[in-house]
């Protein structure tokens, strides 16, 4: 009564019958004769069925605990089980199964009841020929439950990854509509802002911040929206205590099955952090102040000694003409010429040190106006070519198509590159000799200029940057130290490299936006 029947395999067929679409069949039925002819029914309808026939409560919870089933076919009245009893079983197992009555006894009213008690159809057995429709039918609308359930049962699974991951989560989280109501913040936007989700859905930013915050907000939302990309910027906004927090905001669309536009953000308090950069950048503030009186203290003590020896020319060329003058009032007024030059001489080298001591020992503010790059190195290298042409020595520019321009003083720069370009022709004295000056972006972001020359280079021990280190004779050891400190003014880097065999590069990264911009 309760056997598996499986349908034998033909051990000759003249040609391959059209596929059949197996089916496990649960048929509830006392009569082995009506069992058959549904059996044979659903086989005209294409079916291959594997069935098994059962007739109690017992055998038939027997049977649906020993094996998954497609369909069940119940017949309304037996002599022990009936088909509401059937349809009661399955219900209570949990098994989402199409269950068919299949009745020569019961009335459309008895069918309507069954159906409201959650059978899917009816088929009388006068009438067989809508069976197999009906299976198929039910078939299909069963898988399309159970993928939908599936689908249901995924998305609670990933909204409950979700929802643990930002529970957990430092960062304040939400998404807004594309009106700016909020329909969703994490359990870090509760905390900060002491509010809940349902308090907070359906808000806009004008429902919980102070007017100037909320269109400062609002603004950026609408950045994010017109580029249809994430941006990250940084917004100020009031904590419930009244203390205004900075927050790094990372926001960025979202689009969702049905076309709806969202904004997603999520946000890191950085005000503590800023508070100790503020701290650090005082310290080395106060570090600079500090290091320049030490070198202050050192010009001074350099001034003693490199002005002593002008001084003493210039008093000794004084003295000559003196003399000359007592010895023999009516010489001619050449014979002290060449004196007055050498003291003039003299004198405009005490103004040019003096200048540079001036300029080393003052903090370097800057006149930053927006600079177009190319055509001021092509006027450095311009002014430089004739000089070094005169010594044999080649001056080439390799400058990009369409360099960003700079915020930078551009008084200063001239400084800093002229310096190293003279450097460089001094460094080569008498050619053939090469300075390449080359621009390029290892960052976004960052320039570097970089300036060559294949002079003797400089020696392993002198310290370019370091005060009144000099690799010549008559040098002051100021201009590099000027020239860094004008460069790191810019927010940029100046540092150098020795190139084998012999040569000297060096190199200056600027921002392409100044300090603070």
């Amino acid at each position: 009564m309760n056997t598996l029947h499986e349908e034998p395999a033909l051990a000759c067929a003249p040609a391959a019958p059209p596929a059949l679409t197996p089916l496990r069949v649960l048929v509830v039925e006392d009569s082995e004769d009506d069992a058959l002819l549904v059996i044979a029914e659903l086989r005209r309808g294409a079916f291959e069925p594997r069935w098994m026939r059962v007739e109690t409560a017992e055998t038939m919870a027997a049977a649906l605990a020993q094996q998954p089933w497609d369909v069940i076919l119940a017949d309304y009245e037996m002599p022990h089980f009936s088909g509401p009893a059937a349809l009661k079983l399955v219900r209570e197992a949990r098994h989402d199964l199409p269950f068919i009555m299949v009745s020569g006894t019961i009335g459309e009213e008895v069918a309507v009841a069954m159906m409201r008690a959650g059978a899917h159809d009816y088929v009388m057995k006068t009438n067989l020929t809508r069976l197999s429709a009906a299976v198929a039918r039910e078939l299909r609308d069963a898988e399309e439950r159970r993928l939908r359930s599936a689908a249901e049962v995924a998305l609670r699974d990933s909204e409950a990854r979700f929802q643990a991951f930002m529970d957990h989560s430092p960062a304040v989280a939400f998404i807004k509509d594309d009106a700016g109501r909020y329909v969703y913040v994490s359990s870090a936007f509760e905390r900060f802002f002491q509010t809940t989700m349902a308090a907070t859905r359906g808000k806009t930013d004008d429902d919980l911040w102070p007017a100037a915050v909320a269109q400062r907000i609002r603004e950026n939302d609408e950045v994010v929206l017109s580029r249809n990309q994430a941006v990250e910027l940084t917004e100020t906004v009031p904590t419930t205590d009244g203390l205004v927090r900075d927050w790094v905001v990372l926001k960025f669309p979202i689009t969702d099955a049905g076309g709806q536009r969202f904004i997603g953000g999520v946000a890191v308090d950085v005000t503590d952090r800023k508070l100790v950069e503020a701290r650090v950048q005082a310290l080395e503030k106060l570090a600079q102040q500090r290091a320049r009186l030490a070198d202050i203290g050192a010009i001074t003590a350099q001034i003693v000694h490199d002005l002593g020896n002008p001084l003493a020319g210039l008093a000794m060329q004084a003295q000559l003409i003196l003399h000359r003058a007592k010895r023999d009032p009516n010489q001619p007024l050449s014979s002290v010429t060449q004196a007055a030059e050498r003291i003039v001489g003299e004198v405009f080298r005490l103004d040019s040190l003096i200048k540079e001591f001036m300029d080393f020992s003052r903090e370097q503010r800057l006149e930053l106006k927006p600079l177009q790059l190319s055509r001021f190195l092509r006027e450095v290298v311009s002014f430089w070519r004739p000089v070094a042409a005169a010594r044999r020595i080649d001056v080439a520019l390799d400058v990009p198509r369409n360099l960003p321009q700079l915020l930078a003083d551009e008084e200063k720069l001239r400084r800093v590159f002229e310096n190293l370009v003279k450097n460089a022709v001094e460094a080569i004295e008498m050619g053939p000799g090469r300075i390449h000056i080359a621009v390029s972006q290892p960052a976004p972001q960052r320039i570097r200029i970089s300036v060559a020359d294949d002079g003797p280079g400089i020696p392993e021990t002198v310290q370019v940057f370091r005060l009144f280190e000099t690799t010549k004779r008559h040098g002051t050891g100021l201009g590099l130290a000027i020239a860094k400190q004008i460069v790191l003014a810019h927010g940029g880097d100046i540092a150098f490299e020795r190139v084998k065999p012999h040569g000297t590069v060096f190199h200056v990264e600027l921002q392409q936006q100044a300090p603070g911009g």
